[in-house]
């Protein structure tokens, strides 16, 4: 178990993209969780919202619902 941030040289570029999509709310949220996760390598993101984290999966990141790592542990 780690905990990790967005890389210092790649924060201002992260945000200017946001805004550009026009990301507010919980959607810059959840894309910041999810760029942190690509970023930093992860293998797997658990998440009640598997919709919003699915682009992962082309980095090659599993997305699953909590139930569903339960159920594989």
């Amino acid at each position: 178990f780690r905990v990790e941030q967005l890389a210092v040289d790649t924060r201002l570029r992260f945000f200017d993209a946001a805004a550009g999509e026009r990301a507010a709310g919980g959607r810059i949220y959840d894309a910041h969780i999810a760029e942190i996760a690509r970023q930093s390598g992860a293998g797997i993101v658990v998440t009640d919202n598997r919709s919003y984290f699915t682009a992962l999966m082309k980095y090659g990141i599993r997305v699953v619902r909590p139930a569903e790592l339960l159920n594989e542990l």
